[in-house]
């Protein structure tokens, strides 16, 4: 397990991620985001007090420019996660009311109606293009 981490760096009240520093998806989900990279304690930075990484990471790929490219391990309040799932639904959900709203208006004459606006199958190309009524149609 490449990605395994000890039990002990774990929290029960935070939902955890492997986030990649990736054209900057790390700066993004900890800045703009709620999560926050796990440090680990048991790492001791030295007297010199040399500057040491305590965040825990991995390496997961190699960068475009060669470098290697690291996964961080975060976490974000299981709360925060729920709200975000949340959101997430509610939008989805009224994405497809709003969907079958535009199928519904369509049916009295909106652009699911509009023969430029209908999926003709391949098939059916053929009958339209020989049939004079039906292009008529198609070109309305």
């Amino acid at each position: 397990m490449r990605l395994g981490v000890d039990d002990g760096l774990k929290d029960p009240d935070y939902e955890y991620r492997w986030i990649n520093d990736d054209r900057g998806r790390l700066e993004a989900k900890t800045q703009q985001d709620d999560w926050d990279i796990v440090t680990d304690p048991n790492i001791v930075v030295d007297e010199k007090n040399n500057s040491i990484d305590t965040r825990v990471r991995r390496v997961v790929g190699v960068t475009s420019g060669g470098q290697p490219m690291y996964a961080y391990f975060c976490r974000k309040r299981k709360e925060f996660c729920d709200e975000d799932r949340r959101a997430k639904y509610e939008a989805r959900v009224a994405r497809r009311q709003q969907m079958i709203r535009s199928q519904d208006s369509g049916a009295s004459g909106g652009i699911v109606d509009d023969p430029k606006h209908m999926y003709v199958p391949a098939e059916a190309q053929s009958a339209i293009a020989t049939s004079p009524e039906l292009r008529r149609i198609r070109r309305a």
